[in-house]
């Protein structure tokens, strides 16, 4: 039986909350090939409600999300059908 997907920050084992994938249609003018454009969410605290980063650790004493993070990208030529 297939375990049902939870994410990490609700005590599952997958770090991400979720992948965007776009398909893009390149540019042949500039040598851009079409491609999947992936994107990853779940890394940086985007909420500001402390579900990935500790907000008891500041860089700064501004109040308020410390935007502290990153999120992975990646594209993926697409092949011809």
């Amino acid at each position: 039986m297939k375990q049902p997907y939870l994410v990490a920050r609700l005590g599952g084992p997958d770090p991400l909350d979720y992948i965007s994938m776009y398909a893009n249609p390149g540019d042949e003018n500039r040598g851009i090939p079409p491609h999947w454009h992936y994107i990853s969410y779940g890394l940086s605290d985007l909420h500001g409600d402390g579900r990935v980063h500790d907000h008891n650790f500041r860089c700064n004493t501004n109040e308020g999300p410390s935007g502290f993070g990153f999120e992975l990208t990646f594209r993926l030529k697409r092949e011809s059908v």
